[in-house]
């Protein structure tokens, strides 16, 4: 039903999300929802999120956000990031990585600057390149040279090979 691009089927697919418990219920319509990106649905996916405990059912969740791909869809992920704790945050920060909506340029340059966790560091790098933000060139120069991580460094190196082109 989510593959049919269509205001009723995603109407359904809303209500159903709201009304299901079933786990596998859920994930089918969240793929459903993947599939069909309607800013519609962010309320609801953002009420959903709050209540869920089921760790696939989240993700999913948070990969539909994403799909939406609006600086408010970024925001609501900004949010859970910094509401999320322990993996949830690296879980969070990952689904983020490939998504170019406005907010997230200053959210992973904010990271970048000021996390200690080398991975959150990592992930930032990489959110930036896919966001194409070359004006980031300088910091990574610095971060290549004086980052504590070599992970860290490694990916910084990579960065900048790949947005200088």
């Amino acid at each position: 039903l989510g593959s049919i691009s269509c205001h009723e089927s995603l109407g359904f697919l809303q209500s159903q999300l709201g009304s299901q418990n079933n786990k596998q219920i859920q994930l089918a319509i969240l793929d459903g929802l993947i599939l069909q990106p309607d800013t519609s649905s962010l309320p609801l996916l953002k009420a959903k999120l709050v209540g869920v405990r089921q760790e696939e059912v989240r993700q999913r969740i948070l990969e539909a956000m994403k799909s939406i791909g609006t600086a408010e869809a970024a925001r609501a992920l900004i949010f859970e990031f910094e509401n999320a704790s322990g993996s949830g945050r690296a879980k969070v920060l990952k689904t983020m990585v490939g998504m170019n909506a406005e907010p997230l340029t200053a959210f992973f340059r904010d990271v970048l600057k000021n996390s200690q966790n080398s991975s959150f560091r990592v992930m930032s790098i990489r959110g930036l390149v896919q966001i194409g933000d070359s004006t980031i060139l300088p910091v990574l120069e610095t971060i290549r040279e004086r980052d504590p991580d070599e992970k860290v460094k490694k990916e910084a190196d990579s960065a900048i090979q790949e947005l200088q082109g």
